[in-house]
């Protein structure tokens, strides 16, 4: 059976936006389902409930052009004669740990799209600064080895045997090793969408052959956006992949172990994405604050990596004598604006 894996998984032709809508509709659809108890019919989203038709019945045909394919639909699976010996909860064990392939896979398929595409166009990279280059594809390059690598690693485990062992010590593994660059990649997103609003206002070449790449069939309709925000996308949809497997794992198994290992470390990088992002919008939100001030005598560093804005507004400070607060002129109150920082309190007046 040798190869069999590596071609199926090349041949994907779903990107990986559209495998993620057509996923989240047939995770609606079947709840919906299991809310009404609605009896299996040819066409419908996987089922859970027990019945007595053969297990590849069970499951929701997702090979079609919008969605991705089904372990117990592969050749080699129904040639093997597995699915008559693999008991249910077996058969949709492989059916998580192949999703998570597939859609790596197809994640990968719309990464090289973004690669091959739009970053190495040379019509694009022409209308770009460096520095815009840089703002608009950050570290994709990296994001892109690290997938690679990661997609090769669960290619060679389907090829060493069609019957899956486990795929969570394989994401665990490049959790640890590896998937630090998506952390990179998510903090400078903020950036990317700035500048490419930018860019685009102001950069007529740019715009005209960004909507001339938008339009080739390859990109099948999506936005260059949708291919800029696929990184994040991934490394919490990954998440919830390994917490599906974690899900149906038998209690106290290797497997089991594997995936709280896989999903703590993910969990992990998920936080420090998400705090490198908190991180990166307060340090901008400072420097904006510091361009307002001026200094009459000696100035305040504001910018600070340990400082952070709680609260701004104007407040009216008494400026008169206290007999005369009952006449409420508004000569006696004097505006300021103040900054309470999180170590700072800083009184200032409008000029």
């Amino acid at each position: 059976m040798a190869g069999h894996s590596l071609r199926i998984v090349r041949n994907i032709e779903v990107l990986y936006q559209e495998y993620r809508d057509t996923s989240k509709q047939q995770e609606i659809e079947q709840r919906r389902q299991r809310d009404n108890c609605s009896p299996v019919t040819e066409g419908t989203p996987m089922q859970e409930s027990v019945a007595t038709s053969p297990p590849a019945l069970q499951l929701q045909l997702r090979n079609n052009t919008q969605s991705l394919s089904l372990w117990q639909n592969l050749e080699a699976v129904q040639a093997s004669g597995l699915l008559t010996q693999l008991d249910q909860k077996e058969i949709i064990m492989q059916e998580a740990m192949f999703e998570l392939v597939t859609s790596e896979a197809s994640y990968y398929k719309s990464l090289e799209i973004l690669e091959t595409h739009f970053l190495r166009n040379p019509v694009l990279f022409k209308t770009l600064s460096q520095s815009d280059m840089h703002f608009l594809f950050s570290n994709i390059e990296e994001v892109m080895k690290a997938s690679e690598r990661f997609l090769m690693d669960l290619e060679n485990r389907i090829e060493e045997s069609i019957l899956i062992s486990d795929v969570c010590d394989i994401v665990h593994h490049h959790a640890v090793e590896h998937f630090s660059v998506f952390i990179k990649y998510v903090i400078n997103q903020a950036y990317q969408e700035k500048n490419y609003r930018r860019i685009l206002e102001g950069n007529q070449p740019f715009r005209d052959t960004m909507a001339s790449l938008e339009n080739h069939p390859c990109v099948r309709g999506l936005s260059f956006t949708s291919f800029l925000i696929l990184p994040f996308q991934r490394i919490t949809r990954l998440k919830l992949l390994v917490q599906n497997i974690l899900k149906k794992a038998e209690e106290n198994s290797e497997r089991e172990a594997n995936a709280v290992k896989a999903h703590q470390q993910l969990e992990k990088i998920v936080r420090e994405c998400d705090e490198g992002v908190r991180k990166m919008s307060r340090t901008e939100e400072l420097i904006s604050i510091e361009k307002t001030l001026e200094f009459k005598s000696k100035s305040v560093p504001i910018i600070s990596h340990s400082r952070w804005l709680l609260k701004k507004g104007e407040v009216q400070v008494m400026a008169g004598p206290k007999s005369t607060r009952t006449m409420r002129s508004r000569k006696l109150y004097q505006p300021f604006y103040l900054f309470l920082f999180n170590n700072l309190l800083l009184v200032t007046k409008r000029r």
